[in-house]
């Protein structure tokens, strides 16, 4: 989101604002597909195809026009913002949670039920924050680059990569592949869930994304989503590959139970 900031200048930047720690999500997403793969082969034993649960727009269309398949289908995985902040509630209760990110549904998904995220902030408010403190994430200086999760967590964040995850953490798992689709766009998820509620959804897996592109087209961006893709891309090429146990037991959160209460 940041030209010609690196991530760690970004999340030092984000702490500057007065905030104790900042934390990728991606391990939140590695968490997820970790655990959606487990679920996954429950539900095709039943022969029920599993519907993802990270974006909140996807899973309100859900909830109030495909009722059945919000019972039957939708993963009971926790989104990758709840599953990190749940964890680090449980290490740090004292301590306010605050999820930043492109999505205005996240704020309506951090009200709902008992959540661990106390506020959320989209990359707009985000960028009016530290044009009131004037930080430069670019102008930042970094001792030493943190710990960071998989590039299968991170790639969440585009059409494709939830799906992409979970199938690395079957492969990592040795078990056999599954069939995936990807629906980008409300208008393609819609489609596929009336598909799936008439038995003709013919894969194990739906991704359901409602921002064309995914989160990275979300409507609390600050770049367009291709220029954002093209940043993520030489990103990744620059981080060794983890897989997403390695990521797990880096963070100490593979044991961590991220279902939905």
């Amino acid at each position: 989101q940041f030209d010609n900031a690196s991530l760690p200048q970004i999340m030092k930047s984000v702490e500057m604002l007065g905030f104790e720690k900042c934390y990728e999500v991606a391990v939140g997403a590695d968490m997820v597909a970790n655990t959606e793969y487990a679920e996954l082969k429950e539900h095709k034993e039943a022969g029920l195809p599993l519907t993802t649960s990270c974006c909140p727009g996807f899973v309100n269309m859900l909830k109030i026009h495909f009722p059945e398949q919000y019972e039957k289908n939708k993963s009971t995985t926790l989104s990758p913002m709840m599953a990190l902040a749940k964890k680090l509630k449980h290490d740090h209760p004292d301590y306010g949670i605050v999820f930043i990110g492109p999505c205005v549904a996240k704020k309506q998904e951090a009200m709902e039920g008992a959540t661990s995220v106390d506020y959320v902030l989209t990359f707009e408010e985000l960028v009016a924050l530290f044009a009131a403190r004037g930080i430069q994430p670019s102008q930042i200086t970094i001792d030493h680059p943190e710990d960071y999760p998989s590039n299968y967590g991170r790639d969440f964040a585009h059409s494709g990569g939830v799906a992409a995850a979970v199938a690395q953490a079957c492969k990592e798992c040795g078990d056999e592949p599954f069939t995936s689709f990807a629906a980008n766009g409300a208008s393609e998820c819609k489609k596929q869930l009336m598909l799936m509620k008439f038995g003709k959804f013919n894969f194990d897996v739906l991704e359901g994304m409602c921002c064309e592109g995914g989160c990275i087209a979300g409507p609390g961006t600050i770049q367009d989503a291709a220029t954002v893709r093209g940043r993520m891309t030489k990103e990744n090429k620059e981080t060794d590959q983890k897989t997403i146990s390695e990521s797990l037991d880096l963070f100490k959160v593979k044991d961590f139970d991220i279902h939905i209460k």
